[in-house]
Formats: structure tokens, C-alpha cells, sequence
């Protein structure tokens, strides 16, 4: 009965109660985001020591996500079509690929090639068409009751994933300078010898979810018919339809008028708090304060993993809050915190208070993730949401592609401080906006 408790009151009973599939895909975002946990911390340091400027680095962060855009636009569309299996595939055969030439390479040019073409984080935040994907493929095998609970613990083990790598990212480097005297770039490129090994783990893991994974028939065909005749009248409705389109438009997701409205909104929302979180990534964060209180990498790197661990914890609550409060109310109440807090992150003189405000705010940065999966999930029909959620997750990845750039020019001029004022101030803008406009906007639509 105890455990039985704990496991309810925790959500875990559904997340052990559900299929294989979903426990694969849970445990693989925990090493994906391990990796990209590793680099975020010493990302900026690297192009550093490699003697590239810092609005060099921004670049090279903002050409990255434009990569992603790319990349993750064109296998999120075609996912279902492609099999979600197999685009898992790429994109693990991707960063294995990625790592190495990271690993092998100190040419500007090719790696910016290679962080591109294939899939580099730049901010230690997910990227290429993974999340999409297996989210879409989650709400597919989780009833609507379950659903929440289920990507709470998604994105708690990503976040844990993301901590310990976090952490063994900087004492990785720390441990090579101090006890194999290697220099600091060596140092660096070990991380992403770590991080193409997880990339190759990752597609093996990929090879083995079975193909209850895959899109339902009704989702990949884009025409519904009780009889071949039907069929075939709809079929020319739909080329016709894609005719009066035209143009780039024939790229955009065909879903429903209800949606298209819903999700323009959205998208324009999401994109201000993207554009908010890039201008203060987690890579930026850190070389903020290893350059202003010269701390080591491997305290570092303890210093994200803590934050990261209390973040982590914290999803869980938001989980708990949202059964209370619903999903809109919780990504609000949550997340405003978090965003003016990041305001406030230039202004202690010592590390001990930037720590403090890292600590506070991560008490409540990630509350908001899962009810905000549940919340996108709920508002658009079944057989949209993998051409919505890679959608809207390619808007916000574009609405990124200034910040790392505005903020490595500001570093290089040092006034870094004015892009966690601006980050800080885009997030809270989201917060208000986005609970001022939904409030109204019913939940579960396939059910209604």
C-alpha cells in the first residue's frame, strides 16, 4: 500500500505500467540529454581555446539551431511517412557523426559543417527532430489520464540526464588538464569523444522499439474512406485543395482551420520565450560565470549539476500542480518566477549569489515542461500532432537563431548583463500573454 501510495502520488505508477516502447524512449532522452548536458558547459570555452572571438561563437551557435531548423523541419514532416523508427535512426547516426568530427577537427569551418549537418546542441537544450518525434509517439501509446504523468518523468530523466552530464562534462575536463596534463583544447575534445559514444549507444537502443512506435494507418494516409470511390473523390478534393495553396505554402502542416488559429498563436508565443531562453543558454551562462569569478570547470560543472538536480526534482511537483490546477495555470504560475529571476542574474558580486539565484530559479524552470507537453498535445487533434509539435518546435528553434549571436557580441563588448535583462523580460512577456489568451481554449479536442 505504501509503495502503491508513492507511486501514485509520484506518477510513476503509469510510467511503469506502460510499454516498452515508452520506457526505451524515456531512457534514451536521459543520455541524449546527458550529452548535451557534457558540451553545454564547456561549448563556449571550446571555440575559446581554439582562440575564435565571442561573436564568432554566437555565430557559430545561431548558424547551429539553423541547421536544426533544416534538419529537424524535414524529418518531423515526413516522420510518419519516413517511420518514426528510422528518423530515430538518423538523428542518433547524426550526433554519433557530429561528435567525431568535433572530436577530430579544429577548422572553424568544418566544424560549423558538422554542427549543422548534423545534430550539435549549442546551448545544452534539445535539439534535432528527437523530441518531436517521440513526444508525438508517447501521446500515441499513454491514454489522455496517463499522459501527463508520462512525459513528467520524460523530461525529469532528461533533466537528470542533462545534470550528470552537466557534471561529468566538467570534471571530465578538469580530471584530463589536472591528472593527464592535457591541454585545454585536448581537454574539451574528450567531452566530444563522450558524446559521439552516447550518440552511438543511443542508435543501437533505437534499433530495438517495435512498430507500435509507428504512426497509425489513418495518420499516414491523408485521406479517410469507407470505400475506394470516396476515396478517390477525396483524393482529387485534397490535390485540388493543395493547387489553391501553391507555392512555399505546400510545405506547411495540413491540419484543421480550428488548429491552424490555435496554433499560430502558439507558435508566436513560444517564439518570444525561445527567443528569450536563447539570448541566456545554458553555454552562455556558464561562460558568463567562469569568465567573471574564474571558478574551475569541474566547480562548474557541480554548480549546474546541483541546479539541474533541483530542477529535475521540481518537475515533478509541476506534475502534481497541474493535476490541481491544469496545464495552462501551471506552465503560468511556474515559470514567471524563473523568468524574472534571470533579470536579476548579473547583479551579485560574488559566485555564491549567482549560485543562489540558480538554485531559486531552478526550483521552478522546469515545472512548467511537462503540463506544457500535455497542454500542446491536448489542444490539437490526434492526427496532427507530429506535424504540430515539430512544427512548433522549428518556430522556436528560428526565433533562437538571433540570441546566441546578440549575446556573444555583447560579451565580446562586456555587457553580457544586457541579454539576461532582455531574456528575462521576452519571458515574462510569454507568461502573461499566453495565459491571457488560452484561458478560453477548450482541452482534449478529440474528445470533444
Amino acid at each position: 500500500m505504501v509503495f502503491k501510495y508513492i507511486g501514485d502520488t509520484l506518477g510513476l505508477t503509469p510510467v511503469l505500467k506502460s510499454s516498452w516502447d515508452v520506457h526505451a524512449l524515456i531512457i534514451m532522452r536521459f543520455f541524449r540529454l546527458m550529452a548535451f548536458g557534457q558540451i553545454s558547459v564547456i561549448l563556449a570555452q571550446f571555440f575559446d581555446a581554439h582562440g575564435f572571438s565571442q561573436d564568432k561563437t554566437g555565430l557559430f551557435m545561431s548558424l547551429t539551431l539553423a541547421g536544426d531548423v533544416g534538419l529537424s523541419l524535414f524529418l518531423t514532416t515526413y516522420g510518419d511517412r519516413l517511420g518514426r523508427k528510422n528518423v530515430l535512426l538518423i538523428g542518433a547516426g547524426l550526433m554519433t557523426l557530429s561528435g567525431l568530427v568535433f572530436f577530430h577537427e579544429s577548422n572553424y569551418y568544418l566544424l560549423l559543417l558538422a554542427a549543422i549537418c548534423g545534430v550539435i546542441s549549442p546551448s545544452g537544450a534539445e535539439v534535432g527532430p528527437f523530441r518531436a518525434i517521440e513526444e508525438s509517439t508517447l501521446a500515441q501509446l499513454t491514454t489522455l489520464e496517463a499522459r501527463a504523468d508520462v512525459f513528467a518523468w520524460y523530461t525529469l530523466l532528461g533533466s537528470l540526464g542533462a545534470a550528470l552530464g552537466a557534471l561529468v562534462g566538467g570534471w571530465t575536463v578538469q580530471i584530463a588538464q589536472e591528472k593527464y596534463h592535457f591541454t585545454k583544447l585536448e581537454a574539451y575534445k574528450t567531452v566530444f569523444l563522450t558524446y559521439a559514444a552516447i550518440g552511438f549507444i543511443k542508435f543501437i537502443a533505437s534499433c530495438f522499439l517495435s512498430r507500435k512506435v509507428e504512426a497509425p494507418a489513418e495518420e499516414t494516409e491523408p485521406l479517410l474512406a469507407n470505400d475506394q470511390e470516396n476515396a478517390t473523390e477525396e483524393r482529387a478534393e485534397l490535390r485540388n485543395n493543395i493547387k489553391k495553396r501553391g507555392g512555399l505554402r505546400n510545405l506547411l502542416p495540413n491540419i484543421s482551420p480550428e488548429s491552424q488559429k490555435i496554433i499560430t498563436t502558439l507558435c508566436l508565443l513560444f517564439a518570444i520565450d525561445s527567443m528569450g531562453s536563447s539570448l541566456a543558454n545554458f553555454s552562455w551562462i556558464s561562460y558568463y560565470i567562469q569568465r567573471k569569478f574564474d571558478i574551475s570547470t569541474g566547480y562548474l560543472g557541480s554548480v549546474f549539476f546541483v541546479t539541474g538536480i533541483v530542477g529535475a526534482l521540481a518537475t515533478l511537483v509541476g506534475s502534481g500542480i497541474s493535476r490541481r490546477l491544469g496545464p495552462l495555470l501551471t506552465m503560468v504560475v511556474t515559470h514567471l518566477p524563473s523568468s524574472a529571476l534571470i533579470i536579476l542574474l548579473p547583479v551579485p558580486s560574488t559566485v555564491q549569489g549567482v549560485i543562489t539565484i540558480l538554485a531559486i530559479r531552478a526550483c521552478t524552470a522546469q515545472m512548467d515542461v511537462a503540463p506544457r507537453q500535455a497542454f500542446l498535445s491536448a489542444v490539437v487533434l490526434k492526427n496532427e500532432r507530429t506535424l504540430v509539435m515539430g512544427w512548433v518546435g522549428t518556430i522556436k528553434t528560428l526565433a533562437q537563431l538571433p540570441g546566441p549571436y546578440i549575446t556573444g557580441y555583447l560579451a565580446r563588448h562586456n555587457k553580457q548583463w544586457i541579454a539576461f535583462v532582455a531574456a528575462g523580460s521576452l519571458k515574462v512577456i510569454y507568461d502573461l500573454s499566453i495565459l491571457s489568451y488560452f484561458t478560453r481554449v477548450k482541452l482534449d479536442r478529440d474528445q470533444n
